[in-house]
């Protein structure tokens, strides 16, 4: 069984913020974590959209539809945590989001958002919006 990254740990006043799907989520990318930004029309995109990335999103639920309110999280901790292409996380290792959404280790063009703890726990730490380069 593969695992399922959560959102185990964010304060809900400082941790996340919330706002619309632009497009439909694919059930393919359901328990997937990726980075996020917003269009120019504020809407959440996976990837860097018009704001860089400014948060993660990991949904857990099939058949969101654009308009739909989402949490995008920019503080807590994600467990268990594995990379977007289910890629096991490494204790100590320092993980990245792209301009397409992607969560890797990877820091070339990558955008710092965390580091993982000994039990495999992504300690998610964004500050403010930024872009890949």
């Amino acid at each position: 069984m593969a695992l399922k990254p959560r959102i185990d740990k964010s304060d809900p006043d400082v941790g996340s913020f919330r706002a619309a799907l632009n497009a439909d989520f694919a059930d393919a990318d359901i328990d997937k974590i990726f980075g996020a930004g917003l269009n120019s029309s504020g809407l959440v995109v996976k990837g860097s959209g018009a704001t860089g990335i400014t948060g993660i999103i990991i949904r857990t639920k099939k058949g969101e539809k654009a308009g739909d309110v989402i949490d995008v999280h920019t503080a807590g901790e994600v467990y268990p945590f594995v990379e977007t292409d289910g890629t096991a996380a490494v204790a100590g290792t320092k993980y990245y989001a792209h301009a397409n959404g992607s969560v890797d280790d990877v820091a070339t063009a990558g955008v710092l958002i965390g580091w993982v703890t000994s039990d495999k726990r992504l300690v998610l730490r964004i500050n403010g919006a930024v872009t890949p380069a």
